[in-house]
């Protein structure tokens, strides 16, 4: 492999490590939301309503962006968008009230709305076309990626620290990728002639005139939205209903595929978690914990149950044809 080929799959590992790491702070929040919602007394609306605030910045400048990422450069704008990011979360650390926790997260986002357009244009000019989409769905990676790596590692955090703590520490990691893509990335050779192209007043124009183009952002606008409900609201229905701990229900918003097929299933046998860990939950509803009480019913999944002894409740194997049963002591 030549120089010049070494430089552009580094060149690719430095956006794929800021786009992870600029979603693991702001795609984390949902996970510890519940120790937000108590810190400033809020309702469940309110608590999930940090991740569609956090969006509404790209939605308001993810256009603007491209356009400043042709005429300014990608370089310069990969670095702006996490310096923003990560500016929004530690003033979004310190917030006093709901109200101001909202309006940096925003900001936050108006930064995440300059880095993916810059960071796809990053991986797309350094490959030729027909590496493209691999290379752009190689980067793509970044945004499930951070999420689970938020999911897991904010509650953690914030349960020893705090959520504030935990806020800075994932800012902390993109300003350590902000600098790492200041002194690493460069736009390729000839880069700057394209920009004067992309700059003349027509070109804007026939991007917004494409039928193809309207088609996907169309798909797209309804793909986002049931994502950001998921993740909004997930692990604070899993704690305020279900009656998970603020752990056990990350775990499912950080790694829901692994948990289905690893033979758990959020049955109610896991649904109180030890409250000496991390503090006493909501209890269950009663229509949730009814299935415990039916002692031959099976598990939904087969296989071993994980983490079912809770308080009074346990998990027995039964036969194999019979799957996981519970029983009440």
């Amino acid at each position: 492999m030549s120089g010049g080929g070494r430089r552009r799959w580094v060149i690719l590992a430095v956006i794929v490590l800021a786009q992870t790491m600029a979603n693991v702070g702001p795609l984390g929040i949902p996970a510890i939301a519940s120790l937000i919602r108590d810190d400033f007394d809020l309702t469940l609306t309110q608590a999930g309503s940090f991740l569609s605030v956090y969006y509404l910045g790209p939605v308001t400048m993810s256009f603007f962006a491209g356009m400043l990422a042709d005429r300014w450069g990608t370089a310069k704008t990969l670095v702006l968008g996490q310096s923003l990011i990560a500016g929004g979360l530690l003033a979004a650390s310190a917030a006093p009230s709901y109200g101001v926790l909202l309006v940096l997260l925003g900001l936050a986002g108006v930064g995440y709305g300059t880095l993916n357009p810059a960071s796809t244009t990053a991986a797309m000019s350094w490959f030729p076309p027909n590496q493209r989409a691999t290379v752009v769905g190689l980067k793509q990676v970044g945004l499930p990626f951070g999420g689970m790596l938020g999911a897991v590692l904010m509650p953690a955090l914030a349960l020893r620290l705090g959520w504030r703590e935990a806020i800075v520490a994932a800012a902390l990691l993109i300003v350590a990728c902000a600098v790492l893509s200041f002194v690493v990335y460069h736009d390729p050779p000839g880069e700057a002639l394209q920009r004067r192209a992309a700059g003349e007043g027509g070109a804007v124009a026939a991007v917004l005139r494409s039928r193809d183009l309207w088609f996907v952002a169309s798909a797209t606008l309804i793909f986002a939205a049931m994502q950001t409900v998921w993740m909004a609201f997930l692990a604070l229905y899993l704690q305020t209903v279900v009656g998970l701990a603020l752990l056990a229900a990350s775990r499912y918003l950080g790694s829901p595929r692994p948990a289905a097929f690893s033979g758990a299933s959020p049955s109610a046998c896991s649904r109180i978690a030890p409250s000496a860990a991390v503090g006493e939950r909501r209890s269950p509803s009663p229509a949730a914990a009814r299935p415990c009480a039916r002692s031959s019913s099976p598990s939904p999944v087969p296989g071993p149950a994980r983490g079912c002894s809770r308080r009074s409740r346990s998990c027995s194997a039964s036969s194999a044809s019979a799957g996981t049963a519970c029983s009440t002591r």
